[in-house]
């Protein structure tokens, strides 16, 4: 549609306006681009929020190619990228496939070829809040 970026969340608690990674997502596409597109996005989160593992910024990224696609606006990964970076800091970091090493605030990305025998991490979620910006730093 042409217009506004509606957003809804689930949980209803979270931010659905311009602070919003997904809608400043949205809006850089919109202002990179020069086109007047709308859409209703649904965001339902199933990564725990300020658990320090990017969950914002992975919607971010997803919100970036998928109104590419919608949108057909034809950009690239690389494009998408570049625009990611100004949207938040470790963005651009879910369009860096398959791995990367992250520096710079998190926007500037070196990707690395995937192990032959896969990943092996643990995942700890603590009972606090992490930022992202303080998990950089």
């Amino acid at each position: 549609t042409k217009g506004e970026v509606e957003l809804v969340c689930e949980p209803a608690g979270l931010s659905t306006g311009p602070d919003n990674l997904v809608h400043k997502a949205a809006t850089a596409l919109r202002t990179h681009t020069g086109h007047d597109l709308g859409a209703y996005v649904r965001l339902t989160k199933r990564v725990p929020m300020q658990a320090g593992l990017g969950g914002g910024s992975s919607d971010a990224a997803a919100a970036l190619a998928g109104l590419n696609e919608i949108w057909k606006l034809g950009l690239t990964r690389e494009a998408l990228h570049a625009m990611a970076a100004s949207v938040g800091s470790d963005v651009a970091f879910f369009h860096s496939l398959p791995a990367a090493w992250c520096t710079g605030r998190g926007e500037v990305t070196t990707p690395e070829p995937a192990p032959a025998n896969g990943f092996e991490f643990v995942l700890v979620c603590p009972a606090v809040g992490l930022a992202t910006a303080g998990v950089f730093k």
